[in-house]
């Protein structure tokens, strides 16, 4: 008997697969979903076919129970329609995505059903879809690209009745806006996305055709609003007798970032205070004469200076690296800030100010070099050319005016250029790429770049969430040229890296993960490779779980406090510039850096 019923319900399935298993009956359903009961005449007139053969086709879906005749002779779709059509769209869903710009300003691509899953009312699904798709035609017809915020908004109005709920506010960022008004882990979530807002309108007041390649995904224009009415980074030497605290209240307003290098320990006297009144990842310290003392930072950044100051440091630089205090140690001529801009060391009473930066993802230049067969060194010296275009109108007034009262010389720099995503771009040209092939091909692609493209200043990194964005790539790695998420010994990955900081003056980061405590021999072990193998630029990522009932910090995530056994605990990570709670960080950021490899003790 259950077989009996088996192979009737089998039969029934053959039979619904068979009368949609052709276009013009799929087409039948999704007509009547979108527009309700029609006419046979209605129907041949929208579908432009014979009555003969809508004939056939109605026959058969009605045969099926997918539609239905009413009693005025209209047909409609039956429950059991509804439900077909729908598992059909989910199995075209890859097919269906849409392209959109988010509020960044940002490419994506998103299908109606997850655009219909944002939208959080009672209304069936099914017609969520088909109004989000009929809102999405008609703002593509107005406009080049639809903004994914407008396209939600009108849809909420249209289809919950109501006013909309998250103009402002993307979904994705409204759990972690919360958090910043009762948790300082949190406190980054605001600025940013108030940033975001600004740099939306204002790339395009800064060049119109670097705003074009954004929304194409080529390039990434780093926070334009800052370039428009004031700099990217100021780096100042602090003079001497002069205080941290006062010159950075002074120059905070003047620049997204700041980077003061120390002559003496007496100047990092109220670090600690300073750190607290500061936005995450604003301020970057660099220390020249070694750490007399450990640091333990929240907001700020930093660098430890050359390969004395490295050494001098000693235990003050292991138990500042066992907090969460995000700590780089660099050398050479040139110094990195958080975000890993570059810009000349310098001295007492020097400054230098940055006003452009921008990104390309290589990755996506590789796809638009292979869908439109254009010359990827053509579109980067163009993107390069207008850079230089750009950057030549950034004076920077404010900054200057305000560094005047420290600096004695100042200094505008060229735009800087990150080229991110390198192993990644590789690897889609060559699938098997042995480390002797890496670096031979790392050597002519860097070389040549640094030679020709002398309008930008060249770098390989930049750590900024926005970037994922941008590119799909499961290797995709913002803060260096090599990925992280590919297992290799120490030496290996520092011997890659190594070739392109060398090549570079630094520009890139080899960006170590630990999940565990760093002991001073794990360390010691890192430096000389370090020191080996031309790395200019090293930053540790560990993870913390900070208490919230204690204010306690121990190294590794945890679910409950060590001392006090709360579980009102923040997980923390450093997946960028600084330490953050895991659940503040997009998922696409979070992603990778789960996937990151440990470094081997």
């Amino acid at each position: 008997m259950q077989r009996d019923v088996d192979s009737e319900h089998l039969r029934n399935a053959a039979r619904i697969l068979r009368s949609v298993g052709q276009v013009h009956r799929i087409k039948i359903l999704s007509l009547l979903f979108y527009k309700g009961s029609l006419s046979f005449s209605e129907i041949m007139k929208e579908l432009n076919l014979s009555s003969g053969k809508l004939n056939f086709h109605l026959r058969k879906l009605r045969d099926s129970g997918l539609v239905r005749a009413s009693e005025g002779g209209a047909y409609e779709l039956t429950e059991l329609g509804k439900w077909v059509l729908a598992t059909l769209r989910e199995l075209e869903r890859a097919k269906e995505q849409r392209p959109l710009v988010d509020y960044r300003g940002l490419p994506q691509r998103v299908s109606l059903s997850e655009l219909a899953k944002e939208l959080a009312c009672r209304t069936n699904r099914l017609e969520i879809e088909a109004v989000v798709g009929e809102l999405y035609r008609k703002l593509a017809s107005l406009a080049r690209f639809v903004s994914k915020e407008c396209l939600l908004m009108l849809a909420e109005i249209e289809v919950c009745g109501r006013e909309p709920s998250f103009v402002c506010i993307p979904l994705e960022k409204t759990r972690a806006v919360y958090a910043s008004f009762v948790s300082e882990h949190y406190a980054t979530v605001r600025s940013t996305l108030c940033r975001d807002l600004a740099n939306l309108h204002a790339i395009g007041k800064l060049s119109p055709l670097l705003r074009e390649y954004q929304v194409r995904g080529l390039v990434y224009v780093r926070d334009p609003a800052y370039s428009v009415s004031k700099a990217q980074l100021v780096a100042l030497g602090l003079p001497e007798g002069a205080s941290l605290t006062e010159v950075v209240a002074k120059l905070a307003s003047s620049a997204l970032e700041l980077l003061t290098v120390v002559e003496e320990g007496e100047q990092l006297r109220g670090l600690e205070i300073l750190d607290k009144l500061v936005e995450p990842g604003k301020v970057t310290v660099v220390v020249r004469e070694g750490l007399e003392r450990p640091l333990r930072l929240s907001r700020i950044g930093v660098v430890i200076h050359g390969e004395e100051a490295w050494l001098s440091s000693g235990a003050a630089l292991l138990e500042t690296l066992n907090t969460p205090t995000a700590v780089i140690l660099s050398r050479g001529p040139n110094v990195p800030s958080l975000t890993l801009a570059e810009v000349p060391l310098p001295e007492p009473g020097e400054a230098y100010i940055l006003a452009l930066r921008l990104a390309v993802p290589l990755t996506e230049l590789y796809a638009e070099m292979r869908r439109g067969g254009v010359d990827a060194y053509s579109l980067l010296d163009q993107i390069a050319r207008e850079a230089k275009r750009v950057g030549e109108g950034l004076t920077a007034p404010y900054a200057r005016r305000v560094l005047r009262e420290y600096a004695g010389s100042i200094e505008i720099l060229e735009p800087q250029l990150a080229l991110v995503g390198f192993e990644a771009a590789l690897k889609l040209h060559h699938p098997s790429l042995e480390p002797p092939r890496a670096v031979e091909l790392s050597k002519r692609f860097w070389g040549t770049l640094t030679g020709e493209l002398g309008n930008v200043v060249l770098t390989a990194a930049m750590a900024d969430e926005r970037l994922y964005a941008l590119t799909s790539s499961n290797m995709f790695n913002p803060l260096g040229a090599f990925s992280l998420s590919v297992a290799r010994p120490l030496e290996e990955l520092a011997a890659l890296e190594g070739v392109v900081q060398s090549l570079l003056g630094g520009g890139s980061s080899l960006a170590l993960k630990a999940k565990g405590f760093l002991s001073s021999e794990r360390l010691s072990r890192i430096i000389d490779m370090v020191k080996l193998s031309g790395v200019l630029r090293v930053s540790f990522h560990l993870e913390f779980t900070s208490c919230e009932s204690c204010y306690t910090t121990s190294v590794g995530w945890k679910g409950l406090c060590d001392l006090c056994l709360s579980s009102n605990v923040v997980q923390l990570a450093r997946p960028l510039d600084v330490y953050m709670p895991i659940d503040a960080a997009l998922p696409e950021v979070l992603d990778e850096y789960s996937r990151r490899v440990p470094v081997a003790a």
